[in-house]
């Protein structure tokens, strides 16, 4: 399955693709973003109906 990272820089609604993952059924994906990283807003795609969690780490 494909998960898409879209992100706002403005907070204007500009939404585009950061990064794009293929994740296998039951498995985890652990990624870092860079430390110039920044974004408003961020949220996630997937390419098929599913159930599935993100969660963002903050330090």
């Amino acid at each position: 399955m494909k998960f898409t990272i879209e992100v706002d820089t403005t907070g204007n609604g500009d939404y585009m693709e950061y990064k794009p993952f293929n994740v296998a059924p039951c498995k985890t994906v652990n990624y870092t973003f860079p430390k110039a990283f920044h974004a408003r807003w961020i949220r996630f795609f997937t390419d098929k109906e599913t159930i599935a969690t993100t969660l963002l780490n903050y330090k």
